[in-house]
Order: C-alpha cells, then sequence, then structure tokens
C-alpha cells in the first residue's frame, strides 16, 4: 500500500508467482540459447530444457488464474493497441539485431577498430535522439498515422538495403548510410 500526505490510499496487487514464472522462463530461455554456442555443460542444458516447459506452464497458468495477471491479454483486441505494441516489439527487434549485429561484423569479421563501431551506433543512435522529439511534435500537429507510416517506411528500406548489400567486405560508408536510414525511421516512428 502506497501512501502520501493528502493523497488516497492506494492498493497495488502484483503477481508476484506469475512474475517469478515468467523470470523463469526467460532464465531458462537464456541458458538454452546460450548453449548454443557450446559454453553450456550437458547438465545444465538439460536442467533447462527440464525447466523451460514447467516454468512455461505455470506462466500461463498464472495468466489466466491472477486477478492482476502480468500481462493483460485483453488489450490486444483494441486494434490500436495490438498495432502500437506489434509495431513496437518489431522495430526494437530490427534495432537491437542491428546494433548487435554491426559491431561483431565490423570487429570480428572485417577486422576493424572500436572506433568505427562506435561511429556507425552513432549513424544510428544519433538520428533517433534528434529525431524522436520532432516526430513526437510532428504527430501532435497531423496525427500518429503519417509520421509512423513515413518512419516505418523509412526503416524497411533500411533493413532491405542492409540484407541485400551486406558481406564481408561491405564499405564503411554504404553502412554508415542504411543505418542512419535507419536512425531516422526510428526516430519519426516514435517520436
Amino acid at each position: 500500500r502506497l501512501s502520501k500526505p493528502g493523497f488516497q490510499l492506494v492498493e497495488l496487487s502484483i503477481d508476484v508467482a506469475g512474475a517469478a514464472a515468467f523470470a523463469g522462463v526467460l532464465a531458462a530461455g537464456t541458458v538454452l540459447l546460450g548453449a548454443l554456442r557450446g559454453g553450456a555443460g550437458t547438465a545444465v542444458v538439460i536442467a533447462a530444457l527440464a525447466a523451460f516447459p514447467v516454468f512455461l506452464a505455470l506462466f500461463v497458468r498464472r495468466q489466466f488464474s491472477a486477478t492482476t495477471p502480468i500481462a493483460e491479454w485483453r488489450l490486444f483486441r483494441i486494434r490500436s493497441y495490438a498495432g502500437a505494441t506489434g509495431y513496437i516489439m518489431l522495430s526494437n527487434l530490427v534495432m537491437y539485431t542491428t546494433i548487435l549485429a554491426v559491431p561483431f561484423l565490423v570487429e570480428e569479421v572485417q577486422g576493424k577498430s572500436n572506433l568505427t563501431t562506435g561511429s556507425l551506433l552513432g549513424a544510428v543512435s544519433i538520428p533517433v535522439a534528434v529525431l524522436a522529439p520532432i516526430g513526437g511534435r510532428v504527430s501532435d500537429s497531423v496525427g500518429r498515422r503519417p509520421p509512423v507510416v513515413l518512419g516505418s517506411v523509412l526503416v524497411v528500406a533500411g533493413v532491405t538495403a542492409l540484407l541485400f548489400g551486406i558481406s564481408r567486405d561491405v564499405p564503411y560508408v554504404f553502412l554508415a548510410a542504411v543505418l542512419a536510414l535507419l536512425g531516422v525511421g526510428l526516430g519519426l516512428s516514435t517520436g
């Protein structure tokens, strides 16, 4: 229960068992993904394989039985909520996959420096930081759809260019331009 002087007492209800089950799903999944690299022992992999479905079943059961589940799945019946959530999930997938894969490509495959990697990551993050507030102002004045659609088109164009243009010896200028395009798209669409 939370209380402040002059405010009404509010009772918070958190599904601790559901949160613990979800944490177990994430932990077991992380161990299993890490085992793909061959770093985990057989006993650890077997334990994670056994724990994952147990935690997943517990989590699903808690989602349907708890009065305040961790995720409120009924919200996905609202088209705008489902669309916005889906877009955020996909754009985060693109962003995090890119910012994890590009340093590996540049440093491990191409043998370039941390400075090169940092400048390439700056090419995606600086446009996001600069354009997100502008995208927010634009969406306040013309509506949410135009900046999201424009940003999404730019993200898809950048991902497509990256998909077809990536190679062992891909030039720095190409990577910087594509990452900047992704940054512009993400900045406009998330503002």
